[in-house]
């Protein structure tokens, strides 16, 4: 019957962990950013404030994951979908707080619409190209599993393993962001510093280069073919009642 792909399996994995840890990275360390005091040139946001950004891209989210997410797949392919979310994503999450800062410095107040705009657009684009990344890791999952032997039996272990993987990756990125958005702060404050308040963000976007976009290389050739070999086949997501199996060629 073959032996388990288990290099495959622990790739799929890494990138779902690290999908995990940077997107609570994100909403982890955008708080803080955005609470800073215009004391220290930060925009001085208050919790509802910030709560208010959440809301909004939990608002695009829910209808572009159920109306427009499965016609993406159907036309692109699950990879290829995986891999044209995280490319503009990678721009983004280094820029933001790039951009506050830059606009701060313009003249712009924290309230001006300049500053609540950027903050409204970085917020909805980062869950419409990263949110529905859970899906796609767990379809990637189903899909490497139904190729394997003993499918059935592999399933749960493997859906243990994504579990898992995805817990120890939440557990770790509130504590690694915290103490990266901290030594950015004494950084830049320092006059030998190295670092400024973006260090947490760029760090985040170096774990989405290497750890969910790069990866994809890793795969073998046969798995999804429309990522790495530009083949015109594509792979139809059918969401449906069933435990796995939710992707077919």
């Amino acid at each position: 019957e073959g032996s388990v792909d288990y290099w495959t399996l622990g790739v799929l994995l890494v990138m779902a962990a690290a999908h995990s840890a940077v997107f609570l990275g994100w909403e982890v360390t955008y708080p803080v950013f955005a609470s800073i005091p215009t004391s220290s040139a930060g925009q001085g946001w208050s919790t509802a404030e910030i709560g208010f950004t959440f809301a909004a891209a939990s608002s695009v989210l829910i209808p572009f994951s159920i109306l427009l997410y499965p016609g993406l797949v159907r036309s692109w392919g699950l990879l290829t979908t995986w891999i044209r979310c995280w490319l503009p994503a990678l721009v983004l999450i280094p820029s933001f707080p790039r951009g506050v800062s830059l606009l701060l410095a313009a003249g712009w107040a924290e309230h001006s619409w300049a500053v609540v705009a950027w903050n409204y657009i970085s917020q909805m684009m980062f869950s419409l190209l990263l949110g529905t990344g859970f899906m796609s890791c767990q379809l990637m999952l189903f899909d490497f599993v139904a190729g394997q032997p003993k499918a059935a039996s592999l399933t749960a272990l493997a859906t243990g393993y994504l579990v898992t993987a995805q817990g120890l990756a939440r557990g770790i990125a509130p504590v690694l962001c915290g103490a990266l958005t901290s030594t950015g702060l004494s950084s830049e404050s320092s006059t030998t510093g190295w670092f400024s308040r973006s260090l947490a963000f760029d760090v985040l976007g170096m774990i989405g280069l290497f750890l969910c976009a790069a990866p994809v290389w890793l795969l073998p050739t046969g798995f999804v073919p429309d990522c790495r070999t530009r083949s015109s086949e594509t792979r139809t997501v059918q969401i449906s009642g069933s435990s796995h199996g939710l992707l077919k060629k």
